[in-house]
């Protein structure tokens, strides 16, 4: 609920004649044959344009209708989540500071306790069990019940920090929370949002979906490219909800949108709890709030939340002092709609934005030679986040390298300090060398940790090292078997895919495939374990069968 003047609220651009210009941004990207997506622009709960793209369903020619079509939003589903915790909590049902042993006596009794506003903020230290799950084997086709990803997280013996300490995206967190509300409120999250959200707000075509057989209404079918033309069906059969599982559609989530300034649901209470960022043990301010991330774009507040599960894709994005929202919803894994969203705006808010142009001449530019970028170059670890990074030089420019395969472009500032080139004027990255020739990576953005990684030197080894990892292992926090085998001068991972997987080295004793980090222990040591990383979950450890 916000009070703002005229000025404040005014938007540049008329949306209907911007209409024109969003439809020839879309159609550089989807055809009317493929799937798509729909977008909605909004304004207090007023759906000013929408238009669909491409098919609901491809099978029968079924064309997206922003009005009507439905679809899985995947994470941007906890804002959800966070409204009906704080609601159940206004109801004295719940605190938010109780620890979450008392509703969830299934996990083990960690050295610190977990409370039910660490769950909200991602702050608990509670590895994720998608990424548990996804390292077991489990895949979003294969049916996963409630009670299976429960027993998944119950199982892992520590957390990966003190609750408190640390902001880790976990959908562990949101989760839980879903078994919280039924456990206080003898609902379920699905039938307590509808009564206490969705109804009051005439949000009818949205549910949390808590059975992957149930029937949905104007539903899109969900797809992921096999080539430019070809595309496979990519719908996920797990039953959990919480960090997910919301149904819905452009003109639901406009009248969601619309009680951001009535407060028709919860009143100014919810709304500014679901504004208020988490804070850490040491001070510092999070930009997580109640499933919404809080952070500026070109020099606007913004309000935003992105989803992407199984071949869905959504982003809910919030300009709160234009009072203004711009939806969109994919039923194709290949588009970015967060992307979109901000390309949207980028037309609708054109004259109050600041231009990256701008903001790169404020902050600078250093014309560095390739000398210069390659003694920057190779794989940086931080032993202390289990966060593996790496920079490689491409045609004069310095590419950052993430453990999933993505990059991002760096501009130089100065001879050993960065910024990410679409993020201008946000912090960045600096190095410093010490006097062993040794290199380490700070990285600084606004509303993050500081993380420090050191470069690490090279490995390549021989036959027989690799030879020496070959075997059976098995993890008891995932209750699976994997197998290392030498093959064709490479390190190959046997899980219960197909084919193998390719362990290529990245530094002494680590290997990386398909996003993971495999260990092992120090050269000389006798190879009797390795522990994984896995993005958000780490230090996972396989043992040796003798």
């Amino acid at each position: 609920m916000t009070g703002r003047s005229d000025q404040q609220r005014a938007v540049p651009m008329s949306v209907e004649s911007a209409g024109a210009r969003i439809e020839d941004l879309l159609s550089e990207r989807v055809s009317d044959s493929q799937p798509g997506c729909a977008i909605g622009i909004c304004r207090r709960g007023e759906l000013l344009w929408q238009r669909g793209f491409g098919l609901a369903s491809v099978e029968h020619g079924v064309p997206i209708d922003p009005l009507r079509t439905v679809f899985d939003i995947g994470s941007t589903s906890k804002q959800f989540t966070a409204a009906c915790v704080f609601l159940l909590a206004e109801q004295g049902a719940i605190e938010l500071e109780h620890s979450i042993d008392r509703y969830l006596p299934e996990l083990p009794s960690y050295a610190q306790s977990i409370t039910i506003r660490h769950l909200i903020h991602h702050t608990s230290g509670l590895r994720d069990y998608i990424a548990l799950l996804n390292l077991a084997g489990v895949r979003d086709q294969d049916y996963l019940s409630e009670a299976a990803a429960l027993a998944m997280i119950a199982r892992q013996p520590y957390l990966e920090f003190a609750p408190g300490s640390e902001f880790r995206y976990c959908n562990s967190g949101y989760f839980l929370l879903s078994l919280i509300v039924q456990r206080a409120s003898g609902q379920s999250l699905a039938e307590f949002a509808r009564q206490h959200v969705f109804e009051p707000l005439g949000m009818q075509q949205t549910r949390f979906l808590q059975f992957c057989w149930e029937v949905v209404p104007h539903r899109a079918c969900a797809y992921a490219p096999l080539d430019e033309r070809e595309f496979a069906v990519l719908m996920a059969n797990w039953e959990q909800t919480g960090d997910g599982g919301v149904q819905t559609s452009v003109a639901d989530l406009c009248r969601w949108d619309g009680n951001f300034y009535t407060g028709q649901v919860g009143g100014a209470k919810l709304i500014a709890q679901l504004h208020q960022c988490g804070v850490l043990s040491n001070g510092q301010v999070t930009d997580y709030g109640g499933g919404l991330v809080i952070e500026p774009y070109r020099g606007l507040p913004s309000v935003l939340h992105g989803g992407a599960w199984a071949g869905y894709r959504a982003e809910l994005l919030r300009f709160p002092e234009q009072e203004i929202a711009f939806l969109v919803l994919c039923n194709r894994a290949d588009l970015d709609p967060t992307d979109l969203a901000h390309a949207v705006a980028d037309l609708i808010l054109a004259p109050l934005l600041e231009s990256p142009a701008e903001a790169r001449l404020a902050s600078g530019e250093y014309l560095a030679d390739d000398a210069e970028l390659e003694a920057l170059c190779g794989v940086y670890w931080s032993e202390e986040q289990r966060l593996l990074r790496s920079l490689r030089l491409s045609e004069g420019v310095l590419y950052y390298g993430r453990d999933d395969g993505s990059e991002q472009p760096l501009r130089m500032l100065a001879r050993l300090r960065a910024e990410f080139d679409d993020q201008p004027g946000q912090g960045g990255l600096r190095w410093e060398f010490g006097v062993d020739g040794s290199l380490e990576l700070h990285i600084e953005l606004s509303a993050e940790p500081p993380l420090r990684l050191c470069r690490m030197p090279a490995f390549s080894p021989s036959a027989d090292q690799l030879a020496s990892y070959c075997g059976h292992y098995v993890s008891t926090e995932l209750d699976v078997q994997w197998t290392l085998i030498h093959d064709e001068g490479e390190l190959r991972l046997q899980t219960s895919e197909e084919p193998p997987i390719a362990l290529l080295p990245v530094f002494e004793q680590a290997f990386v495939g398909n996003g993971w980090l495999l260990r092992f222990p120090a050269v000389g040591a006798v190879i009797d374990s390795f522990m994984v990383d896995a993005g958000r979950a780490s230090g996972i450890r396989f043992q040796a069968q003798s």
